[in-house]
């Protein structure tokens, strides 16, 4: 598997360096390319990409136009603002739309601290200052929940909603909870590594990740996050795994019941085997294996995602929360429309909209 994963697929991985450290062996920053020798390529609509001076590093931000009050896409682990490229852009009818990229990951730069939750949240705080965003709607994927209800918390006048996209999570203390699922035997199933033909060009190397991931990530994004060489072939990832083990240790619990915010929350629920590793159908050899390990994890993933989602309802109880069914984790790529409408239809009731 390649280094830079969504949350659900790095357990593996954490919890394999929990035990070895070897994963986690500082080897070293690599500085992103400058973003007017690399945008052309990765932004080819033509968004406006910035990268600005923020918490001693440069942090990149995509602006996709639109007026009114504003909305802040912020990505989960191992993604980048320009995740949102296709989906972000439907909402500049009526908002001013914007995507931000944690620092460490895509074009944003790699510091050697400041990944723990409230530095990430002061990011997002200083994003906001630097562009002079008095107020905005902050949507989080995944992670970027944790960030989310970190700002609510502690600067709620910044906040006109927080809208949690299967991110309403308290992921606090989870390499104990990973060791213990190691224990137990109920760690996801490692994906199968890129091959020769897979490294090839950026397309097919795009559709080597929609093969492990289920959805087809925007090309702007495979771009954004992984390195190609001259003529095309894939190199590696722009972020070490060391930084995306940096983000879950720096974790910290979500005080849901400090948020005073309008909140919609859309979870992707009882997601199946074939939801979350499409992969494992495409297996010659080693399918049962793999496939039982898989449900063992869901059902382990299920048990802990249900407890989260009774813990926002409950601090919450006037939270709109939204349960699709067998919806991918990137579910604003696998259910965008239905996304969409629920989204529009949040911001309309917003008092500041």
């Amino acid at each position: 598997m390649v280094a830079i994963m969504s949350w659900h697929q790095m357990a593996s991985c954490t919890a394999a360096v929990l035990l070895a450290v070897a994963c986690a062996r500082n080897t070293g920053d690599r500085a992103p390319a400058p973003i007017d020798s690399r945008s052309h390529w990765i932004d080819a609509a033509g968004h406006t990409n910035v990268r600005i001076p923020i918490g001693g590093t440069l942090l990149h931000y995509v602006d996709y136009g639109g007026n009114g009050l504003p909305v802040v896409f912020l990505a989960g682990m191992g993604n980048s603002a320009h995740v949102f490229d296709e989906f972000a852009p439907r909402f500049t009818d009526r908002h001013r739309v914007l995507a931000f990229t944690r620092r460490g990951f895509g074009e944003s730069g790699q510091p050697g601290s400041g990944y723990d939750t409230k530095r990430l949240g002061d990011d997002v705080r200083d994003l906001l200052d630097s562009l002079s965003i008095p107020q905005a709607v902050l949507v989080g994927h995944s992670v970027g929940g944790d960030e989310l209800t970190d700002v609510g918390a502690r600067f709620p006048e910044r906040v006109a909603g927080l809208v949690y996209l299967d991110a309403a999570y308290d992921r606090a203390g989870v390499t104990g909870r990973l060791l213990q699922q190691l224990l137990l035997g109920q760690l996801p199933p490692k994906a199968p590594r890129a091959n020769g033909p897979d490294r090839s060009s950026v397309v097919s190397f795009r559709e080597y990740l929609e093969r492990i991931y289920g959805v087809p990530w925007p090309e702007s994004e495979v771009r954004a996050t992984r390195v190609f060489s001259n003529d095309g072939h894939y190199v590696g990832d722009v972020t070490p795994a060391r930084i995306n083990l940096a983000v879950a240790r720096g974790e910290t619990a979500m005080r849901y019941e400090r948020l005073t915010a309008p909140i919609l929350a859309i979870y992707a629920v009882d997601r199946t085997v074939d939801r979350d590793y499409p992969w494992i159908r495409r297996m010659v050899i080693g399918q049962g294996k793999a496939n039982l390990q898989a449900e063992k994890a869901i059902r382990a993933q299920r048990r802990w995602e249900r407890d989260g989602r009774s813990r926002l309802a409950a601090a919450r109880p006037h939270a709109r929360i939204v349960e699709l069914r067998n919806a991918s984790h990137y579910l604003f790529i696998s259910n965008a429309d239905t996304v969409e409408f629920e989204l529009r239809k949040f911001l309309r009731g917003l008092p500041s909209a």
